[in-house]
């Protein structure tokens, strides 16, 4: 009889352990699972941002380039749209600052910089020049994001 209650808790027990194995695998997979979700949201994400602001600063340099006069400031609409797409682009720059890598930071600031002096023609050296600068940037911030992405380039 003990020889019975021996053989029956040694199967209880093996039981009970591969049912805690079990479930802790299980436990483990979910885990895994969760945080590669968590991964790909991130991934996502930052894609969505990078390509909001290369957007948001090629729409700035589009209008740039198509106002003739050497200053945004005189014309009050052309001024207006700079402005506002001034302040969408340093809200995606700020965005990039929080969750980006230094290369994908120091690229953002540039594109920024960049666009600066055009409202009151203030160039560096001058309106060509800095138009090319601008374009520059935004390149450069573009071949940072894919490669933060993971794309390699051609």
């Amino acid at each position: 009889m003990a020889s019975d209650l021996t053989i029956a808790l040694v199967g209880v027990s093996g039981v009970a352990l591969g049912s805690i194995i079990t479930g802790a695998f299980g436990l483990l997979m979910r885990r895994q699972e969760e945080a590669g979700k968590a991964l790909d949201r991130s991934y996502d994400s930052r894609r969505e941002l990078y390509a909001a602001f290369y957007r948001c600063g090629f729409d700035l340099y589009d209008l740039v380039t198509r106002v003739q006069d050497h200053t945004l400031a005189d014309n009050e609409q052309h001024y207006a749209e700079y402005h506002a797409k001034l302040m969408e682009l340093k809200g995606l720059m700020a965005a990039t600052q929080l969750e980006s890598p230094k290369a994908i930071r120091d690229a953002a600031l540039l594109v920024v910089s960049k666009s600066l002096p055009f409202p009151l023609g203030n160039y560096p050296t001058s309106r060509a020049d800095s138009l090319q600068g601008f374009n520059r940037s935004l390149e450069s911030f573009a071949e940072q994001a894919r490669k933060v992405l993971g794309h390699e380039e051609d």
